[in-house]
């Protein structure tokens, strides 16, 4: 995967070839397409700098030519890495959050007012006492963004579709 990593970063797009197929399907008359990115190995061995021992490790594979497994292992390691990140910074998160809604609460309270303001803005402690926005709408939206990436952790034994 790394050398696949370097050589799109430094000389090519390893996606050579895309693969599709749609079909409609009889249940609820939806297009369903199917697409498998692979690589065209005669294509990387032409290129000197690709490693020969990367290259015939890609050779000798199940499927030499299929990036969805690579895909799969990269989005699963990505999830967990946004899980450990997650885990590190909950305490964090969650004292922020607590934060935020005592200062809506009583922002609430003390305007008589129903309606929860877009954003707010923080006053930092300490000498320079800088104002700072708060967008209220980004909590919602990493909670609902987390909840969809718990998902993604299953990716390897699922096909996925959107």
């Amino acid at each position: 995967m790394e050398a696949l990593r370097n050589y799109a970063q430094h000389r090519d797009l390893p996606v050579h070839v895309l693969a599709s197929k749609g079909t409609w399907t009889k249940q609820d008359a939806r297009l369903s397409i199917y697409a498998v990115p692979r690589l065209d190995l005669l294509q990387l061995s032409q290129d000197q700098a690709f490693k020969r021992s990367v290259l015939a490790e890609l050779s000798q594979a199940k499927h030499p030519t299929t990036l969805t497994p690579f895909v799969r292992d990269y989005i699963k390691e990505l999830v967990k890495i946004h899980g450990r990140f997650r885990s590190l910074s909950k305490q964090f998160q969650d004292d922020w959050n607590s934060t935020i809604g005592r200062a809506l609460a009583e922002y609430m309270m003390k305007s008589h007012s129903r309606k929860i303001p877009s954003q707010i803005w923080a006053v930092a402690k300490g000498e320079n006492r800088k104002f700072r926005k708060i967008d209220l709408f980004y909590a919602a939206r990493s909670r609902g963004l987390e909840d969809n990436t718990k998902r993604l952790s299953k990716i390897t034994n699922h096909n996925v579709s959107w």
